[in-house]
């Protein structure tokens, strides 16, 4: 989606030389973002790099990324490019986010590391409990599903409400539902339909919690897709106490004494990444503000352009104040994701002297694999 690839503002902001873009050469703007974002997070980085796996399975998400990622590592590359086979077709960041997080959980089950298959659980999944109680006999069901994500809708689904803040959508995402009159409740209990409450309230959070804003809606009228640009405001800081289930039954199972193990009971957040979506449903472009956290410094992530931000436009961006790209592109945040404040957990990224041995073999093999396709470019380049 990169009809609108304007990568300069009124000022030119300063280059980044400690990070490394990526290279967007077939409409992957929306991939780059989550890749970048995904590289940014310590926690996730380190994980991957713990995985040993063989570097001849080309074909796993582990292995793909964990060469794209000691890419993005090394100093000597200016640019990364993540080769796709053809071009490929504009895509949706949030539907690659899922899709690449659950390739790389079902990979960790494959490979048997289930001790990496708790941490990934507990850095990445949340649980969402559904609740109906019966207004007459006072069961409560209760059925608890599982999240990569939380998908919030920011326009009320039974009301024209449109949700001004990141908070206010978590209220009306967690309200109480009455289900009344054509949209009875059939209570098992009292074989009837009957009047009850539906509220949906989070059982367990993650150390990493991503929030997608719906922003793209069917418009039965048109019998299209459209793009809600509404702006709202989210918060730098965020607790999510007020939205957990209270009474939760059920319990995430963790191997005791784990010391690697990322639970926590505190519930409170730190923005670090704002997914851009400039243009409409049809076309547009993807690129992420994210926090360095070695030096708390706010970065943009443009493809292969990586530039200094200021403190102050992300907080305009946060305040929901319009933002734009040479006044032809309004900035439209899409996805958030908060990190968890623990002194005892957050954890800084590995650096080339930290890496384990299966790691530094595994960097190895992929250099020499670098020195024969520049042979292979040069040879042909001298033919020619």
């Amino acid at each position: 989606m990169d009809n609108l690839n304007n990568k300069d503002s009124t000022e030119a902001p300063a280059i980044c030389t400690e990070y490394k873009g990526l290279v967007n050469s077939s409409n992957n703007c929306f991939r780059n973002s989550i890749i970048q974002s995904l590289f940014m997070t310590p926690e996730f980085k380190n994980l991957l790099y713990k995985c040993d796996v063989n570097y001849y399975s080309a074909n796993m998400t582990i292995v793909q990324m964990k060469k794209l990622f000691l890419k993005l590592q090394d100093p000597s590359n200016e640019t990364v490019e993540w080769k796709s086979n053809g071009r490929m077709k504009q895509g949706d960041a949030q539907e690659f986010f899922v899709n690449i997080l659950k390739s790389f959980q079902e990979e960790l089950k494959t490979i048997c590391h289930f001790n990496f298959i708790n941490i990934f659980q507990d850095l990445l999944t949340g649980q969402i409990i559904n609740c109906i109680k019966c207004n007459v006999c006072k069961t409560e069901k209760l059925q608890e599903e599982t999240f990569l994500d939380i998908s919030l809708p920011i326009h009320h689904s039974r009301s024209t409400k449109v949700y001004t803040s990141l908070i206010d959508a978590l209220k009306g995402f967690t309200e109480i539902e009455i289900l009344d009159g054509d949209n009875q409740y059939f209570c098992n209990c009292c074989k009837k339909n009957c009047n009850a409450e539906k509220v949906l309230k989070f059982s367990e959070l993650p150390y990493i919690l991503t929030i997608c804003l719906k922003r793209f809606k069917f418009n039965y009228q048109t019998t299209n897709y459209i793009k809600l640009s509404d702006e709202i405001q989210f918060p730098l800081e965020i607790n999510i106490n007020s939205f957990k289930f209270k009474e939760s039954s059920v319990k995430r199972k963790v191997k005791e004494g784990d010391s690697e193990n990322l639970s926590h009971a505190s519930n409170k957040y730190h923005l670090y990444v704002i997914i851009i979506h400039t243009g409409d449903y049809n076309g547009g472009h993807y690129y992420a503000f994210i926090k360095d956290f070695k030096t708390n410094q706010w970065l943009k992530f443009n493809d292969d352009s990586v530039t200094v931000t200021s403190m102050e436009h992300i907080i305009k961006i946060s305040d929901g104040v319009k933002t734009t790209v040479k006044e032809i592109a309004k900035e439209i945040p899409y996805i958030l994701m908060y990190r968890k404040t623990d002194d005892n957990k957050n954890e800084n990224s590995l650096e080339f002297k930290e890496f384990p041995p299966h790691l530094k073999e595994f960097y190895n093999l992929l250099m020499k694999e670098e020195e024969k396709t520049a042979g292979r470019r040069n040879k042909r380049k001298r033919k020619s």
